[in-house]
């Protein structure tokens, strides 16, 4: 009986975790990994920033946009002037502004938080051999957990 509240428990606590990021990526919030040191020393290559829309942005906001010339590719800048045309960005480790204007639609996000070398962890779990890890090793550790707190049945 104990064993199935333990079991229970954990499942509530996946069910749980999975449920708070669902949440957190319906309410905008996204997460990328800093791929230069543009925005050093406040965010250096290897950080997670994480970012949420907001409504509306001002000097001093990083924000992470696509730039106009490559709106495939996104950068995460400071805003330092606002202008009729859009925003001017420019990295912190930067001498000069950014040669571009970010029209506000541009913008994906404000960021709102950031984990010091979190974005690696993100970088191994968007490989194929990193996600094959992690459910390898999620895989060890529930028959490990089956050999060393088995469940020994009792005959009444």
């Amino acid at each position: 009986m104990f064993t199935v509240a333990r079991r229970s428990a954990l499942v509530l606590a996946v069910l749980a975790l999975l449920g708070a990021a669902a949440l957190l990526v319906h309410g905008g919030y996204r997460s990328y990994a800093v791929k230069t040191g543009s925005m050093e020393p406040a965010y250096r290559p290897g950080d997670l920033v994480v970012d949420r829309p907001a409504g509306r942005y001002q000097v001093g906001d990083v924000v992470t946009f696509r730039p106009a010339p490559n709106p495939g590719r996104l950068v995460t800048h400071r805003i330092v002037a606002v202008d009729g045309t859009g925003f001017r960005t420019q990295g912190d480790a930067n001498a000069t502004p950014d040669p571009w204007t970010v029209a506000g639609s541009d913008i994906v996000g404000k960021v709102v938080h950031q984990v010091s070398r979190g974005g690696y962890v993100l970088y191994y779990l968007r490989q194929p051999a990193g996600l094959a890890s992690l459910l390898t090793v999620l895989t060890g550790l529930i028959l490990a957990w089956g050999l060393c707190f088995a469940v020994e049945e009792v005959t009444p």
